[in-house]
């Protein structure tokens, strides 16, 4: 893939018959490497992601990544798949590069709290890009959603990595065991303990998994904006668990009846867990914003609003009403368009 370049000191890398300078690496994680890459047609700048695949299984799995990536291009929340080229032995994808790195560094960075107005701004662009991938026929769930996974570029926060994402529910009510074992260890391989809804962790369970599990995790980037940490840091399956029931308290009959049922298998007994008062966790946000974030973390996934509900949720309706007449605030009618549908003409063939 490298070719000479008797003019420059970076060599140049070719992908689809285009040429590109290859800058240095910027991140790196799992199987894959991710540089800084500049064309040589226009000197734009651009991400080049290269995979080293592992088996014919793992490829099948990247195929499906770049399908998925692909249809969601076109959204603006949702970080651009310029181009890609299979090698021998590796996947190369050339995507919009996102140079103030993720989520998790500006968290990890910023000094104090981030005001509620700030947060929950960052939340309505993850929210956008959520919204576009559940509103695809069938819905596509992410199942990895975490800050890492969120880019920063200047003002705009847009969901990457959809190496996980899925447009099948899993039910294991009609999947053998064989099916089971196989979405279960991907589930532990390839989405993260912290952000993962309860039935996700219920590997014995009958829970079905599908886009409402991205919902849960919402809840969790949400409660990370406003206290700059994990609300529910597991460290196993079990352990993840019992740190969701401490804080929200054992699900209660009629509520959650898989979650009886697990709480049994786990040997809890009822009300084992009366909840925390999230009020003494978060103490500097308004009562919507807490009332908002209650919301979402409902046991049942069924009870958990959807995307498209919790965008147009008066809480995020009215605070984005407020600031619409100011010049400096991001989510204008023009940005919310240009978001939600990013012009989109290139040719994947």
């Amino acid at each position: 893939m490298i070719v000479n370049n008797l003019n420059e000191n970076r060599p140049i890398f070719a992908i689809q018959q285009k040429k590109y300078y290859l800058d240095n690496l910027i991140a790196e994680g799992g199987y894959a490497l991710i540089y800084k890459i500049q064309s040589v047609e226009d000197n734009k700048l651009y991400a080049l992601k290269k995979i080293t695949i592992q088996s014919p299984s793992h490829k099948k799995q990247i195929k499906r990544e770049i399908k998925i990536w692909k249809e969601l291009s076109k959204f603006g929340n949702i970080v651009e798949l310029k181009d890609f080229q299979w090698g021998e032995k590796h996947a190369y994808i050339i995507m919009e590069l996102c140079e103030e790195g993720t989520l998790l560094d500006y968290v990890n960075n910023y000094e104090g709290n981030i005001p509620e107005m700030e947060a929950l701004q960052i939340f309505n662009q993850i929210l956008f890009g959520v919204n576009a991938m559940h509103s695809q026929k069938p819905p596509i769930a992410h199942r990895d959603l975490k800050i890492e996974n969120i880019l920063k570029k200047k003002r705009d926060y847009k969901l990457c990595d959809f190496g996980s994402a899925s447009d099948e529910p899993f039910d294991p009510k009609i999947s053998d065991e064989f099916v089971k074992e196989q979405n279960f260890a991907n589930f532990e391989k390839n989405s993260t303990l912290y952000y993962r809804a309860p039935e996700m962790c219920d590997r014995y369970g009958e829970h079905i998994v599908n886009e409402k599990v991205d919902i849960w995790a919402l809840g969790c980037i949400m409660a990370e904006l406003y206290n700059l940490r994990p609300l529910f840091p597991g460290q196993s399956e079990f352990d993840q668990i019992e740190k969701i029931f401490k804080i929200l308290g054992t699900p209660k009959n009629g509520e959650w009846d898989e979650g009886i049922e697990l709480m049994e298998r786990l040997g809890m007994v009822p009300n084992q867990y009366t909840g925390i008062n999230l009020r003494k966790m978060f103490l500097e946000i308004s009562e919507d914003a807490l009332n908002f974030m209650e919301l979402i973390f409902q046991y049942n996934e069924n009870r958990r609003p959807s995307a498209e509900e919790l965008l147009n949720h008066p809480y995020l309706a009215n605070q984005i009403n407020n600031e619409e007449n100011n010049d400096n605030y991001y989510y204008n009618k023009e940005n919310i368009y240009r978001r939600l549908n990013r012009n989109f003409s290139k040719n994947f063939g």
